[in-house]
């Protein structure tokens, strides 16, 4: 008895560090984007002209099913710098344990991926250049 007072004390110590706990099965929560086909943000969409590079995103996921995402790009032509924001929400899905389906209000975007437990693996085809690259998403 003693010894299973003591694991269950240590489990529920190993859960108290210095963030806030997350429940391992929600897929609702804050992301940022971290990466891009693999590549740290900044990002090079394209080189233009206008040059544009994806320097910043957000994806939140409501326990209602709702999601918004919000991109900042920088864009230079003629040696003009211009920071545009681009948005989007709508539903999102769960698909067993680790699939992921979001589409937008308009139904113009649709993501698929997979969830890790504290990222998302994202791609949405059409996405530059007629590609689909893969975005990952960090809580």
């Amino acid at each position: 008895m003693r010894t299973v007072a003591t694991l269950l004390a240590s489990v529920s110590l190993a859960g108290c560090g210095a963030g806030a706990l997350v429940d391992p099965n929600s897929m609702a929560g804050n992301y940022a984007l971290s990466s891009v086909q693999g590549a740290p943000l900044p990002y090079l969409v394209g080189d233009g002209p206008p040059s544009t590079t994806l320097t910043a995103g957000t994806l939140t996921l409501t326990t209602s099913g709702r999601w918004s995402e919000s991109r900042t790009y920088s864009q230079i032509d003629n040696g003009q710098a211009t920071t545009v924001t681009q948005t989007d929400a709508g539903r999102w899905l769960r698909s067993g344990a680790t699939g992921i389906v979001l589409v937008s209000v308009s139904e113009t975007t649709a993501y698929s991926g997979t969830w890790t437990g504290l990222a998302l693996r994202l791609t949405r085809p059409g996405g530059f250049s007629g590609k689909a690259p893969e975005y990952v998403f960090a809580k």
